[in-house]
């Protein structure tokens, strides 16, 4: 989550995680979502709730998420992917 995300960012992400993947020994690829919005603004919760519905059905086989760049994992992300039972 960033005010100044773009394109060319969440490829550059993308395409560091499937590095970090393959020396580690995961040869899974790598991806990366983002949401331009500045991570202060009140409707953020209201934001990632929206996020991880429409996910959701990728999150359970095939993509992992986690708290990065703006968004807490413990105070954020876990809480949300419990409602939906992940």
């Amino acid at each position: 989550m960033s005010k100044v995300l773009d394109k060319q960012k969440a490829e550059n992400l993308a395409k560091t995680i499937r590095v970090k993947f393959t020396v580690s020994g995961l040869v899974i690829g790598g991806a990366k979502s983002g949401i331009n919005l500045d991570s202060q603004d009140p409707h953020k919760r209201g934001v990632l709730e929206r996020w991880y519905g429409v996910i959701f059905p990728l999150l359970k086989n095939y993509y992992v998420t986690d708290g990065y760049s703006n968004v807490d994992e413990i105070h954020e992300v876990i809480p949300i992917t419990e409602e939906y039972g992940l």
